[in-house]
């Protein structure tokens, strides 16, 4: 009897020992198994870096150029008359003059202003590492309107034709020569591409330069450039667009469906060239006013700022030498590294990763696989249609 009730308790133990152990195994697999989960829902990026030699074209090394002189456009008396106090509002200078003063109603206002390309720089040259090109085309220049800038010029070397067949040799070190204007004072440079300038001045390192009367100058800037691009996740999605360059696009598109016609004034870069038809008509003095007034008020906005999908970054330096031309003032633009860096970061934890977790955590606590437990669970639902009460909660 003693013997009996010995083996009973023993028995009992083990089965308390038994369900213990049971009990640990099954709450490692439901921790190990929710972290798995979450970190599958919050998709987590990696992130890999390579360096590649950029293509061998001109117009795919060299970022587009952007010239502002915004003291000449601010200080001009036009300007002034009708502004009082200093203002580096754009647009809401453009407004300003346009209601306040007769001169400036006419339907063309930036050219009662005579600011031309000519007054910033008077030549540009490609240094192909081995000898100089001349006579660029003038469609590589393109007039842009930025927000604390007023009107400047940007040049895109891709599109000078006479380049477009030039493949640069291994070795050379290119660079883009802008002879400046007699009287320049001062000027500031922006790199960036054709979806970014509207925030190319927070983004990209601007570069004021100034320029001396009495010794001719050579301004050398020389850039590195990183491509960046990333996966959109559920915590911390990707946009199309820089914050600014959205709203660019979001106020050109908003004035083109309302009025039916464009404002050069919005015109900020070359993000805009396949939204709106080239042929459509510019707006009336009335229009203008309209619109413009508007969206110096608007305070609602469907972009968000967040890091875009796809970018290009410029970092520079910029160093002073003698001029080497003629006793002209030089800004002479070249690549510090021809290799590009790439940043592609993406989602390192999918769903195929959760399942080889989920699968390795079942096997090491519960040592099932997923066929074990297909078949558990279908002897447990054959039980419950045969015996129905056995299966009550």
């Amino acid at each position: 009897m003693n013997l009996t009730m010995k083996l009973k308790e023993k028995i009992r133990k083990t089965c308390r020992v038994r369900n213990l152990i049971r009990f640990c195994l099954i709450s490692l697999f439901l921790w190990w198994g929710t972290n798995a989960v979450v970190k599958y829902w919050n998709q987590p990026l990696s992130t890999d870096i390579r360096y590649r030699q950029e293509e061998a074209k001109p117009g795919n090394q060299f970022p587009l150029i952007t010239l502002c002189n915004s003291r000449d456009f601010f200080g001009n008396p036009i300007i002034k008359d009708c502004v009082d106090g200093l203002s580096w509002d754009f647009i809401g200078t453009v407004v300003c003059c346009m209601k306040g003063n007769e001169t400036s109603k006419e339907a063309n206002f930036i050219q009662n202003l005579s600011l031309e390309k000519g007054n910033i720089v008077e030549m540009v040259r490609f240094w192909t590492g081995s000898k100089y090109l001349q006579q660029l085309d003038e469609k590589a220049w393109t007039t842009v309107f930025l927000e604390k800038s007023g009107p400047c010029y940007t040049f895109d070397l891709s599109k000078v034709d006479k380049l477009k067949h030039v493949s640069l040799e291994n070795g050379k070190r290119p660079a883009i020569e802008f002879v400046m204007a007699e009287n320049l004072q001062r000027a500031v440079l922006m790199l960036h591409t054709r979806f970014d300038l509207p925030d190319a001045f927070l983004l990209n390192e601007f570069l004021p330069l100034s320029f001396s009367d009495k010794t001719k100058q050579a301004h050398r800037v020389s850039f590195r450039k990183k491509i960046s691009k990333r996966e959109s996740t559920r915590k911390a999605p990707c946009v199309k667009y820089e914050y600014n360059t959205c709203q660019s696009i979001e106020n050109n598109i908003w004035v083109f469906e309302r009025f039916h016609c464009s404002i050069p004034f919005l015109n900020d870069g070359q993000h805009l060239d396949d939204l709106i038809p080239k042929e459509t008509s510019k707006c009336s003095n009335q229009v203008t006013l309209e619109a413009l007034d508007f969206l110096s008020k608007k305070e609602s906005t469907n972009c968000i700022l967040s890091q875009t999908c796809e970018n290009t970054r410029f970092t520079s330096n910029h160093k002073v030498d003698e001029s080497w031309f003629e006793n002209n003032t030089l800004v002479y633009v070249a690549s510090r590294n021809p290799e590009v860096e790439y940043h592609n970061s993406y989602i390192s934890y999918d769903l195929i990763s959760l399942i080889g977790e989920i699968g390795g955590i079942l096997g090491i606590t519960l040592g099932a696989s997923a066929l074990t437990l297909f078949e558990f669970l279908f002897k447990f639902f054959k039980q419950c249609k045969e015996r129905p009460r056995t299966c009550d909660v």
